[in-house]
């Protein structure tokens, strides 16, 4: 197991896909026979993560039937923590499959992979690596098509919080817990989000984290995605979502990851609310001058362009 996944992590190019169907379908046998022996699952999970860091192969693991050996190894050590965290971080690449036929014919497996990345967040709840992981996991499955229902609908989206509250100084479970939460705000979960407490649990990673741009880009973007719910904007507003979108613009000045994010989470915020005062007031608070000064200093980012010229004409 150990010797694979070595040859996986230094050499991933050399598999082709005749080579890595060949070593997965001989390492999941070798899972199924050693099933009761952990160190041989961690093993074969570390092969497999590496392996699938190469998007050729990532479709083809999930094909030969590997997230049901994951899943099968993950309930037997269930209290095991080093294979839960490896379970839920392998769980997280193969979820990023985009394969919809994969995926359609197996609308179960999908329910017993949120089941397992859930119950490895319940029963390691001061595991900070595994709660980074399966927010991940979790992330990647809510963007798949109706999934992200389906993931809300059984606490996904309350124990997404949960570890963002209980992990608050921790800049990586921050980051992934406001990806998963983008994913996570689609039709009516936006609603479900805001209500179990998103909005502030985001502006408290964006004031713990002022100096990490990857938190305040996906904080942005999470308070953006938020604010399309009526309810969640009058939370948004009385917290100061937009004072901290339009810090995160100053401060980061030369992000254009942080830039488009969050002239796109002004843009949203200024259009859901365009008969009320709050489109003054995010002008009031800098955005217009900070939205001219992003198109000055990004004059070849289509995607800052085009948000911040849209911001500028509706705060005009």
């Amino acid at each position: 197991g150990y010797a694979l996944s070595d040859l996986a992590n230094n050499s991933v190019g050399a598999f082709d896909p005749v080579r890595a169907s060949r070593a997965v379908d001989a390492l999941l046998a070798c899972m199924r026979t050693h099933k009761t022996t952990a160190s041989v699952q961690i093993a074969s999970f570390s092969f497999l993560r590496n392996l699938a860091c190469e998007l050729d192969h990532l479709t083809l693991i999930a094909k030969l039937g590997s997230i049901e050996v994951i899943l099968s190894a993950m309930r037997s050590f269930k209290h095991d923590a080093a294979l839960q965290e490896g379970g839920c971080a392998l769980l997280g690449n193969l979820s990023c499959t985009n394969d919809a036929a994969y995926w359609s014919a197996r609308g179960g497996v999908i329910v017993f992979m949120v089941d397992a990345l859930l119950a490895a967040m319940s029963l390691f709840n001061e595991n900070s690596q595994i709660q980074s992981a399966a927010c991940i996991a979790l992330g990647n499955i809510a963007n798949m098509p109706d999934n992200a229902a389906l993931v809300a609908k059984v606490g996904g989206a309350e124990l997404v919080l949960s570890s963002m509250r209980a992990f608050l100084n921790n800049p990586t479970v921050q980051e992934e817990g406001c990806l998963a939460l983008r994913n996570l705000t689609r039709g009516a979960n936006v609603s479900v989000v805001g209500a179990a407490g998103g909005i502030a649990v985001v502006l408290a990673a964006m004031e713990a984290h002022k100096n990490n741009s990857r938190v305040q880009g996906e904080g942005c973007r999470a308070l953006g995605l938020l604010a399309r719910d009526t309810h969640n904007l009058g939370i948004l507003m009385s917290l100061g979502g937009v004072r901290a979108i339009v810090a995160a613009m100053r401060a980061f000045k030369y992000d254009s990851s942080v830039q488009c994010r969050a002239c796109w989470a002004l843009l949203a915020i200024a259009t859901q609310s365009r008969t009320s005062n709050v489109p003054g007031e995010i002008r009031a608070l800098g955005g217009f001058s900070l939205a001219i000064a992003a198109r000055q200093n990004f004059p070849q980012d289509d995607a800052i362009q085009l948000r911040a010229r849209c911001l500028i004409w509706e705060l005009s």
